[in-house]
């Protein structure tokens, strides 16, 4: 699991980050494909990827420590178009879309390498919070600009 840095197939253009996750054998069930819940895993563990080395919210301090401003999940959808299996790489191109003062959705667009198209996508509906008062912030500049740097086009 890393960021990838190869030839960007023509389905994710337009994503400045792209997320790589190699499909285990273990992420498969008893359907012989890459089970659906694991979709929503691979999209948490680009997400959280993202976040931690491309954006304004950065550090590592836990959720929920005192004065502690950070992005929380509010929702969360996946579509799936394709089934995955064993071996397999997805490709995970991440974008912001639909922001506003205090949220944005992040969308994950996962390309399967072998079948060599567009396997699901999914919505994270990411809110920014105040984990002391429990409440939603506005965004400051710097965040703002940050999300407008990564935004990509609605089509989910």
């Amino acid at each position: 699991m890393a960021v990838y840095t190869g030839d960007v197939p023509a389905a994710l253009q337009g994503y400045q980050y792209i997320f790589e996750r190699e499909i285990a054998w273990g992420d498969m069930d008893a359907m012989k494909h890459v089970n659906n819940t694991r979709y929503l895993h691979f999209c948490e563990s680009a997400r959280i990827e993202f976040l931690r080395t491309q954006t304004q919210w950065n550090d590592d301090r836990i959720p929920g420590e005192a004065d502690e401003i950070g992005l929380a999940l509010a929702e969360v959808s996946c579509r799936y178009k394709a089934p995955v299996v064993y071996p397999d790489t997805l490709l995970i191109g991440l974008g912001a879309q639909k922001i506003d003062a205090n949220s944005f959705e992040l969308k994950h667009v996962m390309y399967s390498q072998s079948l060599q198209l567009i396997a699901a996508e999914s919505i994270a509906r990411m809110v920014n919070y105040n984990f002391k008062a429990l409440q939603r912030v506005s965004f400051n500049d710097s965040q703002n600009e940050f999300l407008q740097q990564f935004s990509t086009p609605s089509t989910l």
